[in-house]
């Protein structure tokens, strides 16, 4: 719970989204108590609840910013020491254990991302744009304002900065 926080701190969340992102973190300390027969399926499990949750508080509070109460939960579950030493077995000519680990790792991050997609979808969140941000935490409030284009960009791409 405590690295939830301080990663919604770290990513400049409210007070308000703080507190949310504690009370959605306990829940990643109860995933330690599962059968070990369903820890594969621990990352999907996770974000499963966490996106039903945040995505659903998302619908009743308005200028709600989801991505720190997303990414702070669930950053645990991403493999990036699984891929990068799958990575270098392969490189090194370790062949079996190489390509285990990376499928491992590739898997874990489908469960995720299938855990973030389908509840998305399943809650029914709409689309954002990035007029919709408070302006003091748009991505490019430090260098700028966002420039106009011909379509408004959505939150989950990149704004282009000025």
């Amino acid at each position: 719970m405590c690295w939830t926080v301080g990663l919604a701190v770290i990513l400049r969340a409210t007070w308000r989204e703080v507190v949310v992102a504690a009370v959605i973190g306990s829940f990643r300390l109860s995933t330690r108590r599962l059968a070990s027969s369903s820890q594969p399926f621990v990352p999907l499990i996770a974000a499963t609840v966490v996106s039903i949750s945040v995505f659903a508080l998302a619908r009743i509070v308005d200028d709600l910013v989801m991505f720190p109460l997303l990414v702070s939960p669930l950053i645990a579950f991403l493999p990036g020491a699984l891929l990068t030493i799958g990575v270098l077995e392969l490189a090194t000519g370790h062949i079996v254990s190489g390509a285990s680990r990376l499928a491992s790792g590739v898997m874990q991050l489908v469960l995720v991302a299938l855990g973030l997609v389908a509840d998305r979808q399943l809650v029914g969140v709409p689309a954002m744009t990035c007029d919709r941000l408070p302006t003091a935490r748009s991505p490019c409030s430090r260098r700028g304002s966002v420039s106009p284009s011909s379509e408004p960009a959505s939150c989950g791409s990149m704004a282009h900065c000025s």
